[in-house]
C-alpha cells in the first residue's frame, strides 16, 4: 500500500501577491462606494464585494482551494448564508 503524495511545494507568490492586490482594490471600491449617500444600490454593492473578498480569502489564504469539498462547501455556504441574511434585513 502507497500513501498520497503530499505536495511540500511552497505556494506560489505571484498568485498569492495577485489575490492580495485584487482584495486591496476590492477593499477600495467598496470604502468608495461608503461614501455614497444611502442607497439600496451602494449596500448591495458593498455586500457583493464583501462576499467576493471572504471567498477569496477562504480559497487562497485559508487553503479551502484544496480542502475537501465538504468542508469547502461549508465554509463558503456559511459565508453567503450571513451575507444573504445581511441583505435580508436590508431590504
Amino acid at each position: 500500500m502507497t500513501t498520497p503524495a503530499i505536495n511540500h511545494d511552497p505556494p506560489r507568490t505571484g498568485r498569492l501577491t495577485a489575490a492580495w492586490l485584487v482584495l486591496i482594490g476590492l477593499t477600495l471600491a467598496g470604502g468608495g462606494l461608503a461614501g455614497l449617500p444611502d442607497s439600496s444600490f451602494a449596500h448591495g454593492a458593498v455586500l457583493a464585494l464583501a462576499a467576493i473578498k471572504g471567498r477569496c480569502v477562504a480559497l487562497r489564504f485559508m487553503g479551502l482551494a484544496h480542502a475537501p469539498a465538504w468542508l469547502r462547501r461549508a465554509v463558503l455556504g456559511w459565508l453567503f448564508g450571513v451575507v444573504g441574511f445581511i441583505a435580508f434585513t436590508l431590504v
